[in-house]
């Protein structure tokens, strides 16, 4: 329950400090712009919040953590990684307990040689 919420209030704090740190990579290759009129600081309130409930709600901080670890993954990945995050979602999308997705997370493959 709620993770729709915490998704969407985690791709709009992402989307903040992104905003924030291209404004000041553009603000540092602009050389009349030395530092007098910086971008917009991120709105550290939102970011506390979805901390507070990510902390308050166990399940959709497990399931953010696995859709991260499935989204980073390189297409190439041989570690198992990717997968695993995206067994991880699929428990905890079908109902399972917490603790078999947070096993299946932490399922990687051995490296092959």
């Amino acid at each position: 329950p709620g993770i729709h919420d915490v998704l969407n209030e985690h791709s709009a704090v992402s989307a903040d400090f992104e905003r924030h740190r291209t404004g000041l990579n553009k603000m540092m290759a602009d050389e009349n712009n030395d530092g007098v009129n910086p971008p917009r600081a991120p709105d550290r309130s939102r970011a506390d919040r979805l901390e507070a409930t990510l902390k308050s709600n166990p399940r959709a901080a497990l399931y953010l953590k696995a859709k991260r670890q499935a989204e980073s993954a390189h297409w190439a990945d041989n570690t198992g990684s990717g997968e695993a995050g995206r067994n991880a979602m699929r428990i905890l999308e079908s109902g399972g307990r917490n603790e078999e997705a947070a096993k299946a997370l932490e399922k990687q493959r051995d490296f092959v040689d």
